[in-house]
């Protein structure tokens, strides 16, 4: 078993770089990762189990389908082919999950093999490197320096991690409450709905009954209108056979002094007559409608005039508090609406600020990377600088050690302090510089003033002898030997060299 531990555990060695690999190292490492060698080996042990059990099955599945096929059971009994088919399916689908079975177990063969190939390989470079270095103090202490490094690291990503998954969870209970309250107001809301259907339905019903009883007033209002007709025609010929003929046969048979009189009482009769023809219209209403009432009520067992107006009293106050109560619902319907686009704009407010503290992250972030990216291209560009400086300054110090050489710097009074030009450094080739250039310039100050009047002989000799009108503003630019103006006998500037 330690040998298949370590054959399996190699794979998660750590491998370092720039670090020796000893035998010591690799049995420490081995020791402290023996026991993932051990879980596969359970791990192989359960799935041996697992086929062997699925073996078994498959031999009895196999005796059952051929005791199932055989011809004398069909034809003994048909009615069991259903049954047949549906083992025969579970009986391919075993066969498929064994097949499956066994390519894993080829897939973990070649792993431990290639577990194996990479255990021996270890094994020989330990070996080497063993023969060759042993493992000193100081390379101990490294690696232990190293590893609370990065058991630090480790510690301080853990907590970070550790801070989101709080984060997170305190992100995920906040969600499921505002879940919670959203569910909670759907389900007011849909209780809101099946109540107002249900008001609406009631209310459908009342005014359905109160259009019939419109109907009904309409008819009968029809038929009062008939009546009345009726009713008008028989008293008009009543009174014209009555009083007001009488009244016509006293005003034509009276005399003149009293036919004034005789008119107001005819007047007066004939307003007393349309008041009663009007009390007797509404009567005839009125009665008209009580029948009814009295019909509709008497129909249902109600029989006295005072239980009808209760009656009818109740029904209305039962409508009236029907129409409060749908009032409230219709409130409450509002209020709840309300509650629930505050809620929603509030869950909308919290997704929009996580979202933009998100952006915000993401920002800073791209902020972070674009800054870091900037300061790598800076420290490399500083980098090919200084290379570049460092070139130059190579080129330059071995410039000035050819220019000692060729030039006889010897007796300045720095070279005692500076030394030879073997001594030319970073920190003095300034001052050996200073050293050269006063040099040059000794050798230049030498040979200056030959060379210069040897230029004035050949310009006096090439340039024709002129002479110009002399006047005062003759003199506009200076002599060009002399570098200034001169003067003439008589005082006056002029550009002409004088000898």
């Amino acid at each position: 078993m330690a040998k298949t531990d370590k054959k399996n555990v190699v794979e998660n060695l750590p491998v370092l770089k720039n670090e020796v690999i000893t035998q010591e190292k690799f049995d420490i490492a081995l020791k402290n990762l023996q026991p993932s060698g051990k879980i596969k080996d359970k791990i192989f042990l359960t799935q041996k189990s697992i086929i062997d059990v699925l073996k078994k099955e498959g031999v009895e599945l196999k005796t059952i389908n051929e005791v199932i096929t055989s011809p004398f059971n069909v034809k003994k009994d048909e009615k069991t082919v259903d049954n047949i088919c549906n083992l025969l399916n579970t009986v391919a689908k075993l066969d498929n999950d064994i097949q499956q079975e066994k390519a894993d177990l080829v897939d973990l063969d070649s792993q431990i093999g290639k577990i194996k190939k990479t255990i021996s390989r270890l094994r020989k470079k330990a070996k080497h490197v063993s023969q060759k270095s042993e493992p000193s103090a100081n390379t101990i202490n490294i690696l232990k320096n190293n590893l609370h490094d990065y058991n630090l690291k480790l510690g301080e990503k853990t907590k970070d991690n550790k801070k989101l998954q709080s984060d997170i969870h305190t992100q995920l209970k906040t969600l499921s409450r505002y879940n919670e309250c959203y569910d909670a107001l759907m389900n007011n809301l849909n209780f809101g709905k099946t109540t107002i259907k249900d008001i609406l339905d009631q209310t459908d019903w009342v005014y359905n009954e109160r259009e019939k009883l419109i109907t009904r007033l309409v008819k009968l209002k029809e038929k009062e209108k008939e009546m009345h007709k009726v009713q008008c025609i028989e008293m008009y010929e009543a009174v014209r056979s009555g009083p007001i003929e009488e009244a016509n046969q006293m005003f034509f048979n009276a005399k003149t002094k009293d036919r004034h009189l005789v008119l107001n009482k005819k007047k007066k009769l004939i307003s007393a007559e349309k008041e009663k023809c009007k009390m007797l219209k509404i009567i005839a209403e009125y009665g008209k409608v009580f029948d009814e009432i009295r019909d509709y009520h008497f129909e249902r067992g109600i029989t006295s005039v005072d239980m009808i107006g209760r009656h009818y009293e109740v029904e209305e106050s039962e409508l009236f508090q029907q129409f409060l109560y749908v009032n409230e619902l219709n409130n409450e319907l509002e209020s709840l609406k309300r509650d629930l686009n505050d809620k929603i704009n509030k869950y909308i407010e919290c997704k929009d600020t996580e979202s933009e503290e998100e952006y915000k992250r993401n920002a800073k972030l791209k902020e972070l990377n674009s800054i870091l990216l900037q300061n790598q291209s800076l420290r490399i560009s500083l980098q090919n600088s200084m290379e570049h400086q460092e070139k130059q300054l190579t080129v330059i110090l071995e410039g000035i050690q050819q220019i000692f050489l060729t030039l006889d710097c010897d007796n300045n009074p720095l070279l005692l302090f500076l030394g030879d030009h073997t001594n030319v450094n970073e920190n003095n080739y300034t001052l050996f510089l200073r050293v050269i250039e006063e040099k040059l310039h000794e050798i230049l100050s030498f040979g200056e003033f030959p060379l210069r009047q040897d230029l004035i002989s050949m310009e006096r000799l090439e340039r024709p002898t002129e002479y110009p009108i002399i006047t005062e503003d003759f003199a506009t630019l200076p002599c060009n030997v002399c570098k200034d103006y001169n003067k003439d006998g008589e005082g006056r500037k002029t550009n002409v060299h004088f000898k």
